[in-house]
């Protein structure tokens, strides 16, 4: 998976990030069943990043999943926590 991720400080430098980051899931090959299109998902991703340790943050997060599907597409909102850690 490919992903696309851009973070701007909200205030000073360490401080919280505002995140945005973007990635495709793409069918290289023909499944049964399947939407006759390349793309299997699409993720759009908006958020916070707020440091609560060295190399340690918190992301409270939207996440906007879309599968093209044969009938109507799959368009799925989830709101998720994610705790990174970067060493």
């Amino acid at each position: 998976r490919q992903q696309v991720r851009a973070e701007l400080p909200l205030g000073s430098p360490g401080g919280v990030s505002g995140v945005f980051a973007t990635e495709g899931l793409f069918n290289l090959n023909r499944r049964p069943g399947a939407a006759r299109t390349v793309i299997d998902q699409w993720r759009v991703q908006l958020g916070l990043a707020i440091p609560v340790g060295p190399g340690i943050s918190v992301e409270p997060s939207y996440l906007n999943l879309y599968t093209p599907r044969r009938g109507p597409d799959l368009d799925a909102h989830i709101f998720r926590t994610m705790l990174i850690w970067r060493w």
